[in-house]
């Protein structure tokens, strides 16, 4: 009798190219694919896209709608954006900017104010503090950044799944590092979960903590949330 079993004929499925994928279904890869990373660096599928120009120019033309940093050059256009071009930003990040900070926002509260602009609905996706500049707990201690995230996430309802901190690898048991331990336990009190640390930025010295998970788990963590949940240092 012949036999029934199929000839192999190695057809396996050829692998696609990014380029050779229809414009439509890019369109719903790069929103999901090019969230800023830590350190402000661009994200892999925008480098990997460098020797293709037009791949390119349309990545960085979504990369540039889907990020937003708040900083002191920034936060005079953010809190003028219109409300319905808010909800359409989906990763956030605050930096602290080096040298200027401590005294612009000790002085004027802009990035604070700014970040008024969202304590109200919001679509965001994720969060990122970067606050690698000089004296971030100098003025304001710890207050303003956990306030700040609390209010985010609340105005989220449910959507920011991931919340990122970045700080300086500060020598241990200095003010510094007490300030940012304690607000490490703030972070992960409100989120309910514990952070991993990942890898800082190349050629910086910088820690990196991050906090993921479900979206809808955290945004309940953080209704339930006070500071007198941890007493304080």
């Amino acid at each position: 009798m012949a036999s029934t079993s199929p000839t192999n004929t190695n057809s396996s499925p050829k692998a696609i190219s990014f380029k050779d994928l229809p414009w439509e279904l890019r369109q719903l890869i790069y929103p999901h694919a090019l969230e800023l990373q830590p350190g402000l660096q661009a994200p892999p599928l925008l480098l990997a896209l460098a020797s293709e120009p037009h791949l390119y120019e349309e990545a960085r033309e979504v990369y540039k709608r889907v990020n937003f940093v708040l900083n002191y050059r920034t936060e005079a256009a953010f809190r003028a954006m219109a409300p319905e071009a808010l909800l359409e930003i989906p990763n956030l990040t605050v930096v602290w900017e080096r040298d200027r900070s401590s005294v612009y926002l000790h002085r004027e509260n802009t990035v604070a104010t700014a970040i008024g602009t969202l304590y109200g609905p919001n679509n965001l996706e994720t969060i990122t503090f970067d606050l690698t500049g000089a004296g971030p707990f100098d003025n304001f201690f710890i207050d303003p950044w956990i306030d700040a995230a609390w209010s985010l996430i609340i105005g989220a309802e449910g959507s920011v799944h991931k919340s990122t901190l970045i700080v300086e690898n500060t020598k241990a048991g200095s003010r510094k590092r007490r300030r940012e331990t304690r607000l490490l336990q703030l972070f992960f009190v409100m989120l309910g979960l514990a952070p991993r640390q990942q890898a800082p930025p190349p050629g910086t010295d910088f820690r990196v903590w991050v906090w993921e998970g479900n979206g809808s788990e955290m945004l309940t963590s953080a209704q339930s949330f006070t500071r007198a949940m941890i007493n304080p240092n």
